[in-house]
């Protein structure tokens, strides 16, 4: 993937970031060097250590010079440990920065950056309300369900609080279609193919009913799954691109 924006351009605002990245880098490197000689060297030692100078630390006898020399070196290699980690959280922190504003910049100068985000905000506002819409769709299965314990299918049907609950779900259901059609305009991805949500309720009995609400529920988990195919694939380009930014900028 190409950056559409000149590096060059950039790369001198990072300059002062980009030198205390490199000197923490050379001291890790120095540090970390340091660390695998220490340890190498302190392994051989304690391997030759005796097991009444290594667990009773010489008390009984021993080399007390290769003891120190292995106290010595246990406490360097703690000492070291404790600065590569410092020196990585610090790397951490400064890479962070140039981050922030490598995706500052290309959200001000990159149109295929600020495409891709907006896409991923399309997306993400959409898997939000098909999550709302599922959940409103399985309260409406299990509301009908519990009611049919106390009566009947045409019962349930004629009571004046179902069919104010019926009028409000296919309401629910209308917005809900919008909101996938406005979606479909403004990506031109084709979730529906030119169905009606409210064509797949029918409730003439409870068997049917039953079906509808599975069918509208796998066809709404069938979109769900393809706007999370695609976000993922937009998520990973909108990464190769700010990581390769970052790794150009840093050069």
């Amino acid at each position: 993937m190409n950056v559409d924006i000149n590096i060059d351009e950039i790369r001198n605002q990072f300059d002062e970031l980009r030198r205390t990245i490199r000197s923490l880098q050379e001291r890790k490197n120095v540090q970390l060097k340091e660390y695998q000689v220490s340890k190498k060297e302190f392994e051989k030692l304690n391997s030759e250590l005796s097991w009444t100078e290594k667990y009773l630390g010489g008390n009984f006898g021993g080399d007390k010079e290769k003891l120190s020399m292995t106290r010595s070196l246990r406490e360097k290699i703690s000492k070291l440990r404790i600065e590569l980690r410092k020196i990585d959280r610090n790397l951490s922190t400064e890479s962070e920065k140039i981050k922030n504003e490598v995706i500052e910049h290309l959200s001000k100068n990159s149109y295929r950056f600020r495409k891709l985000t907006s896409e991923n905000e399309q997306n993400q506002q959409l898997i939000i309300e098909i999550s709302s819409f599922l959940n409103i769709l399985k309260k409406a299965k299990n509301g009908i369900k519990d009611a049919l314990l106390f009566t009947s299918w045409k019962g349930l049907l004629e009571h004046p609080r179902a069919q104010n609950e019926l009028s409000r779900f296919n309401q629910v259901l209308v917005n809900f279609q919008f909101k996938i059609n406005e979606y479909e305009v403004q990506t031109g991805t084709q979730l529906l193919n030119g169905k009606k949500l409210e064509d797949f309720i029918q409730f003439s009995t409870e068997k049917i009913a039953m079906e509808s609400f599975y069918k509208l529920n796998r066809s709404i988990n069938e979109i769900s799954e393809k706007i999370n195919g695609m976000n993922s694939e937009i998520e990973k380009e909108i990464s190769v691109l700010t990581e390769k930014t970052y790794q150009s900028v840093l050069k």
